[in-house]
């Protein structure tokens, strides 16, 4: 029996379902329909829905935590929004687990959010935290049972999911415990997961989570947060996905103040998505510094010991980078332009020793060469083969 199943036996044996049909089995749509609801319940409107599963995702050191604890904060402790939308909290409770941060870390941390709040402490009555996982289901299923909540917010799925991260089955078997755990106490199901490395460098969406596609599947709602690439104390929330929610949520960030004391402040102003990662330019005038060091050594390395004549010089750099004579012909004009060679009186060319490759080895170290992907030399230039140059 692995973890999956010990998880189901643990959990919600079996969750009843309200006013089912006769034969106990389904719902007609006449049924449904007459409940006559006219848009979805919210815990925090319109954004975070009040049943079901959402996540909220990042790199490391975005803030989600943070950001988790002060949705928490504002729930229990009656406030009429988060981040400037409305809380319709029925409880005014939440359950947080914690896999990341101990008892007393958690305790400095409440206190130092509070600084900014300045909430009476008997206002977070409503707010309890989970530190034992083992058999968390079961755990949570009785806690709700004896205390309903609004929210259980859930730091980090990695930690309480043991099976394999891009397993689709079992990551939806798992996640359905949790689900049933929402349905049958009507409260909100938060996970905090993680995105992949350098995943900042690229547009903010749901592709972006580490592990199987079917996390994200079980999600009515995505949210991700990231750091500013400017400035350090603002935060983008940006919703990657919303089933719920029309396009306009899911374009552009929500941009954040981060305060010294860990809360968040919506600033009112939004960011494209596309403006969240380098710019084309920027991305440009840095992959033309890392070629044009790449060129330094080559250069270095192929005038090392002599002069060299036009087209020997190109025949050289064909077969030292395996490209075309015609991009070999234009990264010698290229060199000669900026400098790194230039051409003697007898029209040979030699390395301008004023630069040196050990200036730009570190750069190398961390930017190896790429191969190119070209067209060979024999499409270009029938006169030769492929690989091969004039003596």
């Amino acid at each position: 029996m692995n973890y999956n199943d010990l998880e189901k036996k643990a959990v919600i044996e079996e969750i009843p379902t309200k006013e089912m049909a006769d034969d106990g089995t389904s719902i007609s749509a006449v049924e449904l329909m007459s409940r006559q609801i006219e848009e979805i319940p919210c815990l925090v409107k319109p954004i975070l829905h009040k049943t079901g599963l959402a996540c909220i995702v990042g790199s490391s050191d975005t803030g989600k935590s943070s950001l988790l604890r002060y949705l928490c904060i504002c729930v229990v402790s009656g406030k009429s929004d988060f981040l400037g939308f409305p809380i319709h909290a029925e409880h005014k409770r939440a359950f947080y687990v914690s896999t990341e941060d101990d008892e007393i870390a958690i305790s400095y941390l409440l206190r130092k959010q509070n600084e900014d709040l300045r909430e009476d402490i008997s206002n977070f009555e409503g707010l309890r935290f989970v530190f034992e996982t083992e058999n968390l289901v079961q755990t949570l299923d009785e806690a709700l049972t004896n205390h309903p909540a609004d929210l259980v917010c859930i730091d980090a799925f990695g930690d309480i999911y043991r099976g394999g991260m891009n397993e689709g089955n079992q990551v939806r078997g798992f996640l359905n415990n949790y689900s049933q755990l929402g349905q049958k106490h009507q409260c909100l199901v938060l996970f905090l997961h993680h995105c992949g490395k350098r995943t900042e460098n690229y547009l903010p969406s749901k592709n972006n989570i580490i592990g199987s596609q079917a996390f994200e599947a079980k999600m009515r709602l995505v949210m991700e947060l990231r750091n500013d690439m400017a400035n350090e104390t603002l935060k983008h929330l940006c919703i990657v996905k919303g089933n719920y929610l029309p396009p306009d949520y899911k374009n552009e960030s929500y941009r954040l103040q981060f305060t010294d004391n860990m809360t968040f402040i919506n600033t009112g102003e939004r960011t494209p998505f596309e403006s969240l990662t380098k710019t084309a330019s920027d991305r440009r005038d840095e992959n033309e510094q890392i070629g044009d060091n790449r060129q330094k050594e080559m250069f270095e390395v192929l005038l090392s010991d002599r002069a060299l004549s036009y087209s020997d010089l190109y025949g050289r750099i064909m077969e030292a980078e395996k490209v075309s004579i015609a991009t070999a012909k234009r990264r010698i004009e290229t060199a000669t332009e900026a400098g790194i060679i230039f051409k003697g009186e007898d029209g040979k060319y030699s390395f301008s020793r004023e630069i040196s490759v050990e200036d730009v080895e570190p750069l190398l170290e961390e930017n190896p060469p790429r191969e190119e992907d070209e067209a060979s030399t024999a499409e270009e230039n029938p006169e030769f083969g492929v690989g091969d140059c004039p003596n």
